[in-house]
């Protein structure tokens, strides 16, 4: 059995480049091992540049005020689930020393 080698295209910086998993985004670095791309809902990511799988994007970058509202709203997501986990824990602590 012989695996064939998928041919990948060469990438360099501010190219557009859309992942499966993560959708859009934009090369932000290029080294022989490692491409470290910037998405367009804010975070960055790293991968072995002989393992990603990446397909050409036309469509431009968003503004950088888009992905910081993208940005914060993740961040907002992320504070409200922390507030009501610790709420429901000092509910539950109030509720056990009431016994």
């Amino acid at each position: 059995m012989t695996k064939k080698k998928q041919q990948q295209k060469e990438f360099d910086e501010k190219d557009r480049v859309k992942h499966a998993v993560h959708g859009p985004g934009t090369i932000a670095e290029v080294t022989p091992r490692i491409v470290t791309i910037d998405f367009d809902d804010g975070r960055q990511r790293r991968f072995l540049a002989n393992r990603v799988e990446l397909d050409s994007h036309d469509e431009p970058a968003p503004t950088a005020s888009r992905k910081r509202k993208a940005a914060k709203k993740k961040a907002t997501t992320k504070k409200k689930a922390a507030t009501t986990k610790k709420a429901a824990t000092t509910k539950k602590k109030a509720a056990t020393k009431k016994k």
